[in-house]
């Protein structure tokens, strides 16, 4: 039986390796992708997962999280564009224009997916942990 898994992350070139050996390793339901600032903002991480998985052939939903750190006035964004670069794909796009995206739908999807399906979910968070600071 695979696992079913909720993927939290802010797509730069390290996450999109963890989304294609999540994908590739058959191990997985994947439920869906929650997306976080990080190595680049909100609206970069998004594109760029959906990115991804339409490279794996993937229809994997996808909920854009949080925009800015927990405490925002405390810790500043800096990203990490110097190691994954300007689109956080190691400057691969051609274009590194990104739709804005609805924030903080993220929370939202991982609570109805932890009642729906109760002690069967693994989270796997691998960017900050700002959107399960807001679930909690």
């Amino acid at each position: 039986m695979k696992k079913k898994l909720i993927m939290d992350i802010d797509t730069g070139i390290d996450d999109a390796l963890a989304i294609v050996y999540a994908v590739r390793s058959k191990q997985f339901d994947i439920l869906g992708c929650t997306t976080n600032f990080g190595n680049v903002p909100l609206e970069i991480a998004t594109r760029n997962t959906g990115f991804v998985l339409d490279k794996l052939g993937q229809s994997i939903p996808i909920y854009p999280g949080s925009a800015h750190p927990f405490h925002k006035e405390v810790h500043e964004f800096r990203g990490a564009t110097h190691i994954h670069g300007e689109d956080g794909l190691g400057n691969t796009l051609e274009s590194n224009e990104a739709e804005a995206v609805t924030p903080n739908q993220s929370t939202d999807f991982i609570i109805e997916q932890l009642h729906a399906y109760p002690n069967e979910i693994t989270l796997l968070f691998v960017g900050p942990l700002t959107n399960l600071a807001k679930i909690i």
